[in-house]
């Protein structure tokens, strides 16, 4: 979809992606549109399906979820006849191998093809589909969840699994987010003056909570 024409609202133009692909989407789902629901939610179903497809390739461990119970789950992928998964891949760092040898790994992104992915928990499928529109001048990209209405309860449980974060709290901005370990006031090395200043400061924020 040009991400062009995507000036009108937000769910104007979630429900005009979804449209293009409506006939697929009911034939994979086995319901008509109406007994479905698109959830706008942040997750990694995308990873899912990129990891079923290379599977001989060395992959970067991701610093957010799927959890390794969800990615037992899955069954099989697929998407539209006529329409391969566009994937873009870069090299993040290399490891050593079992025979010592350091080995490439990649960081992979899906593109915008709708993937549709089986779980052994679901009767249907969970359809991750990735929408591109244009925000102050860039494009962006909106991550949509579509799956049967009565199987919503179990897919929000499996977006919070793909979303899984292992190491704190803290994380990088943009597409590709870094964790941040958990720290305290006394890890931090400044003089004992600049410390209360910024520790009153913080603490004076949050009892202000009501405020903002």
């Amino acid at each position: 979809m040009d991400p062009k024409i995507m000036t009108a609202t937000e769910p104007d133009w979630i429900r005009s992606a979804i449209a293009k692909y409506r006939e697929w989407i009911e034939s994979v789902q086995g319901v008509s549109i109406e007994k479905m629901t698109a959830l706008r939610a942040d997750n990694n179903f995308t990873s899912l399906a990129a990891r079923q497809i290379l599977r001989d390739v060395r992959l970067t461990k991701l610093q957010r979820g799927p959890t390794s119970k969800l990615r037992e789950e899955v069954i099989s992928i697929e998407y539209p006849s006529g329409m391969p998964p566009v994937m873009s891949a870069r090299t993040l760092f290399k490891s050593k191998g079992m025979s010592g040898d350091r080995q490439p790994e990649w960081e992979i992104a899906w593109g915008d093809t709708p993937v549709a992915i089986r779980f052994k928990a679901l009767k249907g499928a969970v359809i991750a589909l990735e929408v591109p529109y244009i925000e102050h001048d860039a494009t962006s990209y909106a991550e949509i969840v579509i799956c049967r209405q009565d199987e919503i309860a179990l897919v929000m449980e499996m977006i919070r699994e793909s979303f899984y974060r292992p190491e704190g709290p803290l994380y990088s901005t943009g597409r590709n987010f870094k964790s941040v370990k958990s720290s305290s006031w006394d890890d931090l090395v400044l003089d004992e003056p600049v410390l209360q200043l910024v520790k009153s400061d913080y603490e004076s924020f949050f009892a202000r909570e009501d405020w903002f």
